[in-house]
């Protein structure tokens, strides 16, 4: 083996050193905070139950050890959320040092931007679409046929809308680099506009209940969301192509 192949091999033992690095810290980050979340899990579960529209309703677990495992899945949860921030900054030091300069402003706003998308994207699920799909449950009600609950699939509901909006939130930013970079045409996305509307409905599908009200709630949005991308995108394209012309001229 030459001192160049060697060489190679040892940055990237390096490399897979520091990303092994950057899991075990954001790891260690979640399991720190995880007692402390498993504490605050049942008012955690408390709080959304007054969020929704259940306050006339109990919540009931049917297995014995249901409760118990609703609360850890609410403890890692919420341990994920509060280290976000920690998790990116990690990322954020294990990639700038392979970048340029300006590759490190760019990098630095999208995940700066992505992040915010990502919790008005929860927020939304969270605060109104996950109120809204029980009030529509609670509403279906009848004479002889009331609602009972499980406190797991009640958790599980809300977990699943806030992380189903806060990905779908983050299309703007998948959008950006495809067109930015040039690996995707901006005027081919935008012919292909129906094609992409329709994906969006059925991962909106997937990603949400079987219900139109939570379907609905995060498919439009996404749609103004890529709409408003494209536009961005061309506008930076333009401003790419401007400063391409001037160079060579």
């Amino acid at each position: 083996m030459n001192s160049g192949d060697q060489k190679q091999q040892y940055t990237i033992i390096e490399h897979l050193d520091e990303l092994r690095s950057v899991i075990i810290k954001s790891l260690i980050s979640i399991v720190i905070l995880f007692p402390i979340c498993y504490y605050f899990s049942l008012p955690t579960i408390q709080w959304l139950k007054q969020l929704s529209c259940l306050q006339a309703y109990n919540l009931v677990y049917i297995q014995p050890l249901e409760l118990f495992f609703t609360r850890l899945k609410v403890a890692f949860f919420l341990s994920l959320y509060i280290c976000i921030p920690y998790i990116i900054f990690q990322v954020w030091k294990f990639a700038a040092p392979a970048l340029f300069k300006n590759e490190q402003y760019y990098l630095k706003r999208f995940v700066i931007l992505s992040s915010l998308l990502f919790i008005v994207g929860a927020c939304l699920g969270l605060l109104v679409v996950f109120p809204a799909v029980l009030n529509f449950a609670v509403r279906m009600t009848v004479s002889g046929i009331t609602p009972m609950i499980s406190v797991s699939s009640f958790t599980g509901l809300a977990i699943m809308l806030m992380l189903g909006f806060g990905l779908v939130f983050q299309l703007p930013i998948f959008v950006y680099i495809l067109t930015y970079t040039g690996l995707v045409d901006i005027q081919t996305m935008k012919k292909s506009r129906p094609v992409i509307i329709v994906c969006i409905f059925v991962l909106s599908a997937i990603l949400t209940p079987p219900d139109l009200i939570s379907q609905l709630a995060m498919a439009l949005p996404s749609i103004i969301l890529f709409e408003i991308s494209l536009q961005f995108a061309s506008i930076a394209k333009r401003k790419q192509n401007m400063k391409v012309f001037k160079t060579r001229n």
